[in-house]
């Protein structure tokens, strides 16, 4: 169960509020909000199928010199913890959203795990 708790989030378009102990960030939660087409969550093979391309990606990418070793690594074990459940509930956007690539990627990118799963949910800290 998420908290009610929100926090507040920036992206090019403008503020907006997302529960504070969820891991993802802006652009989520706009879709979450615009697109409440059916009210089902993706099924857990696209994630993995995601999952296991963006991590083979940042593999292939090391190997031919495309991407920094550092940067890499941390795509890779960011995958590896979401691969592991770590961040099942995390992945929310409608399946049947319309231009839901984004979204619907965007939060299983490596970096953006990685970091969060190291610091918790929400905004960076300075």
């Amino acid at each position: 169960m998420r908290t009610m708790e929100t926090r507040t989030e920036k992206d090019t378009l403008g503020s907006v509020e997302v529960p504070a102990d969820a891991y993802y960030g802006a652009q989520t939660a706009r879709a979450v909000a615009n697109f409440p087409i059916s009210g089902l969550k993706p099924h857990p093979a696209l994630v993995w199928g995601t999952l296991v391309i963006k991590r083979c990606a940042a593999l292939a990418n090391i190997a031919t010199g495309r991407l920094d070793a550092k940067v890499g690594e941390v795509i890779v074990r960011a995958a590896d913890e979401a691969l592991a459940g770590r961040f099942d509930r995390e992945f929310v956007v409608d399946p049947f959203q319309a231009g839901a690539g984004k979204p619907s990627r965007g939060d299983s990118t490596g970096s953006s795990w990685w970091t969060r799963s190291r610091r918790g949910p929400g905004p960076p800290t300075t």
